[in-house]
């Protein structure tokens, strides 16, 4: 509608008035009406009354001496006064001078268009100017623009009033939303795409289409990318499409391509950006589906550090360059000059020569890429890679393509030989979608590069972790990067242990932990049927330590009848008991949004890698070791624990031994008829007690002071692990028993590291030689809140234990600094570190955890 587009109708008076002045004049032509309007001819409308009610808002003219069309387009304001335009016309606009119909070479087509599009002086101009360029193909418009042909516009006045503000193309070489987007100045001017195209583009050669196909594919955010990219020069055309041949035989414009699909890829902008480099430096862009060239200088322009970033140097092929994709590339590696050239270019051809493979790989995580008809040319690329492949290469490509579409993922270097992975669920996968963004733990260049499959690009390692590492149980980061983190946690060590130790203490105080919270909250230890027997003295010390501090706690597997009864599980060691078989209730949402994982592992270690996405995935996690409690507090809820002892119940903990065990058979009678005893320090007929697995630094070790060890009353059970872990028996159950009575007999109590990196080990250290009043000798540690060496224990390195050994049993001042490393630690368990205290500080942080929704 146009003309007088009221919210209220006229008054009758007003309609009146009008019609008296439209009678009067000789604007109004009766018969011109009726003839022209056969409509109102046969309804048999007073034709005065029907232009005023209606006709003149369709736009229908009352005679050739008035165009209302080209009235209310010409002069805005006569819509906004609310009269009819003629009314208006007879009454204001003659006195001003204002012109009723357009001027004789006004094309017809402005005027004879559906309702609303009337082009105003300005318009106008931009209509002659594109008709006389004969660049506006109005076939081509219409047959790509069904909607406006099918509403009966004129194309071309259809294109300046809509279709440019619409990105919809005057012709199949003229992309208006690529010419406006790569020349912001066009949208400042204010002037049509096209005519200024016509009147200015087209003299400074700025190029109307993109270099090949593909711009229309570009989202909002990607065509503002392709925007700024070529504004600041930072893309080489020339380069990616040497480099890249498939991209030069797709026809794609090579940046839309590298947008789209290359930088997800890793492909190579220009020959001096180095992707890798800056992802390591940059783990933002992990996570964002930012383009990483433009977060590249972006961020440089806004921190000014590179406020006019330099443009890459590009390059031009000639005719003679421009020859096959192997000679292209010979060409790029010629001219790049990088010394590492030949092993970036196997790794580049190897994603030229399996692109479908790489593509599908991915399972439709680059979604952008499969959704688009970039796949029909990645799918004939992968048959005709088949045909030029051998057979060997053929069955390796035919394998790949066997784990892609099997559906299940396939089994990958260092995955788990455990019956069942950690089940997938919806608030799991959430979790670690949200956490593994902020944990400086997953490593998605080291993810990536150590794939079993051996594919993918670094930008896609979340959503492949997500999808197959976390069930496969992959690693996420290497050793270097947990050194570091390690390192990290000593640099405010002192602060960290404060605010811990402050914490520990506020537990203690009565009304920090609710009454209600204690009367509702059923708290569960699960461990499982098959899980290592060192799991359940873990468990048994957390149930003493929570029933102490007043809690509603069972020990419990998951066979137990009615797990759905507890509120907060405890999962004991989680790799292992999700790694087992589990009844449908431990694999549902339920029990994915309520469990608290206690981890038992070191960070060094390959079961650390096992349980490291069932930590993440935890609704908090408990964590035995203070440092790598630390760095998982980052990225979800966790706290330090290290069970507490109850030294003055040591018949207990002994109940379970065997004197008559086959690891005890070598023991002189005198020494097994003291089993289960705790002699004082001078009393006791055992020098050294060491028990543990054989790893290389332990060899290294014991091999130094193996000449010392032999010559004292030495019982070290020492050998290789055994390729099955040791489930919970009657007879393994002992083994912990046993080993606990033998530390009451033994002076020393010998700790030695699997790793260089040294944890402080709660069973070595604490739950034998503490609990058994024997004094601790353990190669460097990374220290414990609670316990000071030197104070507590002595720490010496590996090479320095047997002289340590020989000065604090053979010397008196050695016996006697033995003597109150013990009760030291003895001391630190009766009052500081006992099962109350630590029972509480754990309610207290379980209350603290945030309300499930």
């Amino acid at each position: 509608m146009i003309g007088n587009d009221q919210s209220t109708p006229p008054r009758p008076q007003e309609v009146h008035e009008a019609y008296l002045i439209l009678k009067n004049s000789d604007l109004f032509d009766v018969k011109f009406y009726l003839d022209n309007n056969p409509d109102v001819r046969d309804a048999a409308i007073d034709p005065l009354m029907h232009y005023l009610t209606n006709g003149s808002r369709e736009g229908r003219d009352p005679s050739t001496k008035f165009s209302t069309r080209y009235y209310v387009a010409t002069y805005s304001d006569v819509a906004l006064s609310g009269l009819n335009p003629l009314v208006h016309f007879l009454r204001i606009g003659a006195l001003e001078g204002r012109v009723a119909v357009p001027p004789p070479d006004m094309t017809p087509g402005i005027l004879s268009v559906g309702d609303g599009l009337i082009l105003d002086e300005t318009e106008r101009q931009w209509y002659k100017a594109i008709e006389k360029s004969n660049l506006f193909d109005a076939h081509y418009y219409l047959d790509c623009n069904p909607d406006v042909a099918a509403a009966g516009h004129d194309p071309l006045t259809h294109y300046i009033k809509n279709g440019c503000h619409e990105n919809r193309d005057p012709n199949k070489d003229f992309h208006t939303r690529y010419y406006v987007a790569t020349f912001p100045d066009v949208r400042e001017t204010g002037l049509n795409p096209l005519y200024h195209y016509i009147t200015i583009g087209q003299s400074e050669r700025r190029t109307p289409r993109a270099q090949g196909e593909g711009f229309f594919m570009l989202t909002d955010e990607q065509v503002d990318w392709y925007k700024h990219i070529r504004a600041a020069g930072v893309f080489d055309s020339d380069f990616y499409l040497l480099t890249y041949p498939d991209v030069a035989s797709s026809g794609l414009d090579p940046l839309v391509h590298y947008i789209i699909s290359g930088a997800d890829q890793d492909r190579l902008p220009n020959r001096s950006f180095n992707p890798l480099s800056y992802l390591s430096s940059n783990r933002d862009i992990y996570f964002s589906k930012t383009n990483i060239l433009y977060h590249q200088f972006s961020q440089s322009s806004n921190t000014g550090t590179n406020k006019n970033p330099p443009k890459v140097q590009h390059f031009h092929a000639s005719e003679n360059e421009k020859l096959s994709s192997g000679s292209m590339v010979e060409i790029a590696r010629q001219r790049m000059q990088l010394s590492d050239w030949e092993g970036a270019a196997g790794y580049w051809r190897k994603i030229l020569e399996t692109d479908k493979t790489n593509l599908e790989a991915h399972d439709g995580l680059i979604t952008s890429l499969l959704q688009s008809h970039l796949l029909v040319a990645a799918i004939d690329a992968l048959a005709a890679a088949k045909a030029n492949l051998s057979a060997d290469g053929y069955r390796h490509l035919s394998s790949i393509e066997s784990q892609i579409f099997s559906s299940e993922p396939a089994i990958g270097v260092g995955q788990s030989n455990a019956l069942t992975s950690s089940p997938r669920t919806p608030i799991r996968t959430e979790r670690l979608r949200a956490r593994l963004k902020h944990s400086p733990l997953f490593d998605p260049i080291f993810y990536t590069q150590n794939r079993p499959d051996n594919a993918g690009f670094y930008r896609e390692a979340l959503d492949h972790y997500l999808k197959w590492g976390s069930v496969a149980r992959l690693p996420t980061c290497s050793g270097s990067t947990i050194a570091k983190l390690l390192g990290w946690t000593t640099r405010d060590y002192e602060n960290d242990t404060a605010k811990f130790l402050q914490s520990f203490e506020d537990a203690q105080r009565e009304d920090i932990i609710p009454e209600e919270f204690l009367k509702s909250a059923r708290i569960g230890i699960f461990i499982h049927t098959q899980s290592n027997f060192y799991m359940r003295p873990i468990a048994e010390h957390l149930q003493a330590a929570l029933y102490a501090a007043g809690a509603q706690v069972a020990i419990l597997s998951e066979l137990d009848p009615h797990p759905e009864a507890v509120t907060i599980p405890i999962v004991v060691a989680p790799h292992e008991f999700f790694g087992f078989r589990l009844p449908p209730y431990f694999q549902s949402q339920t029990f994915a949004k309520i469990y608290i994982a206690f981890n038992t592992e070191q960070l060094p270690s390959d079961w650390f890698k096992e349980c490291f996405s069932d930590l993440m995935a935890a609704r908090a996690v408990i964590d035995v070791n203070f440092q790598s409690a630390l760095i998982l507090n980052k990225s979800l809820p966790t706290t330090y624990c290290l069970p507490a002892v109850r030294t003055n119940h040591w018949p207990d903990y002994i109940s379970d031994a065997d004197p008559s065990h086959d690891q005890l058979n070598i023991l002189d009678p005198k020494i097994i008829g003291q089993f289960g005893l705790r002699p004082d320090f001078e009393e006791r007929p055992l020098d050294v007690f060491f028990a543990g697995f054989a790893t290389s630094h332990r060899d290294t070790t014991l091999v130094r002071a193996a000449a010392y060890l032999a010559s004292k009353k030495s019982y070290l059970a020492y050998g290789k692990k055994s390729s099955t872990a040791k489930v919970q028996t009657e007879q393994t159950m002992s083994v912990f028993a046993n080993n606990l009575a033998l530390c009451g007999l033994s002076k020393i109590v010998l700790n030695i590291h699997r790793f260089s990196i040294g944890y402080f080990e709660w069973e070595r250290m604490v739950a034998q030689g503490f609990l058994a009043r024997s004094c601790v000798i353990t190669t460097p540690s990374l220290p414990s809140p609670f316990f000071t060496p030197g104070v507590h224990y002595l720490e010496v390195p590996g090479r320095h234990v047997s002289p340590a050994l020989r000065w604090l049993l053979d010397s008196e001042e050695g016996k006697a600094t033995a003597k109150q490393f013990a009760a030291a630690s003895s001391d630190v368990m009766q009052h500081s570190l006992t099962p109350v205290r630590v029972g509480r500080h754990l309610l207290s942080f379980l209350a603290s955890l945030p309300e499930l929704s």
